[in-house]
C-alpha cells in the first residue's frame, strides 16, 4: 500500500510525502532520473505531471468520442414551421 502525505510549507508549495513505494517503481524512477538528469523528486513531479495529463487528455478524447457517436434527434421532414408559429400566436 502506498501512503500519500501533502503538506504546506513556509513557500506557500505542497509538499508531498508518498510512503511504501514499490522497489521495482522506485528503480524504475531512479532510472529515468538519471536517463533525464534530474533529481529523483523533479523526476516523481515530471512523470505525476505527464501522467495526470495524460488523464485529462484521455477523459476529453472519451468525451468527444460521446458526442461524435451521439444520436441526435432529427426532425420529420413535413414539420410546417411557420403553420405552427402562427397557430402560436393566434391562440394568444
Amino acid at each position: 500500500m502506498i501512503k500519500i502525505a501533502i503538506r504546506w510549507q513556509n513557500t506557500c508549495r505542497p509538499t508531498l510525502q508518498i510512503r511504501n513505494v514499490p522497489e521495482e517503481l522506485y528503480q524504475m524512477l531512479i532510472e529515468k532520473s538519471r536517463e533525464e538528469h534530474r533529481s529523483i523528486t523533479q523526476q516523481a513531479l515530471v512523470e505525476l505531471k505527464i501522467s495526470l495529463e495524460r488523464v485529462k487528455r484521455d477523459k476529453s478524447r472519451e468525451y468527444l468520442e460521446e458526442l461524435r457517436t451521439a444520436q441526435v434527434p432529427t426532425l420529420p421532414d413535413d414539420i410546417h414551421f411557420a403553420l405552427m408559429i402562427r397557430q402560436l400566436r393566434d391562440s394568444h
